[in-house]
């Protein structure tokens, strides 16, 4: 039967007697640390030195606290019923500005284009009182050369066949 090294090892007795002496001697170091260092610890209450580091920087951070103070008194004396019935009446306001923008919207909107429309419809009659001039102006050139020019070049067109 061969064992392996370790296994070999293991076995033996001297190996079994270390092993426990060595157990042993961390169980009492660890007792004998922890001891000197609970001896040596100062019990001496270390936030007055701390107080005395943030006595400074606190006369700058008061006018905060008292607000996140004032706020947490708030937070806590809230009246939920309250609050549910002033956000209902702030969104019922909201609903009515919002229908209140949305009709001065559509006004403004409609008075632009009817103000376009004007504009357009002016514009358009300028247009149609300067085609009906040049079409006045037209028909009466046009009959003017029926009239008299025509009929005298016709006459010396026929006299000359």
């Amino acid at each position: 039967m061969s064992y392996p090294i370790i296994s070999k090892i293991r076995i033996n007795k001297y190996y079994k007697i270390t092993s426990w002496i060595i157990k042993i001697m961390i169980l009492v170091n660890l007792i004998l640390g922890a001891g000197y260092i609970l001896y040596i610890t100062e019990y001496v209450n270390p936030f007055p030195f701390y107080y005395d580091l943030i006595k400074p920087y606190l006369e700058l951070l008061k006018p905060y606290i008292e607000s996140v103070k004032n706020l947490w008194n708030e937070l806590i004396n809230i009246d939920v019923e309250e609050s549910l019935i002033n956000k209902t009446k702030e969104s019922n306001n909201i609903k009515n500005q919002v229908k209140e923008g949305i009709k001065d919207g559509v006004k403004e909107a409609l008075g632009e284009v009817l103000s376009e429309l004007q504009e357009d419809l002016h514009q358009s009659q300028a247009n149609s009182d300067l085609l009906r001039q040049f079409a006045l102006v037209g028909s009466v050139l046009f009959f003017g050369y029926f009239l008299f020019i025509l009929p005298g070049a016709a006459h010396q067109l026929v006299q000359k066949i």
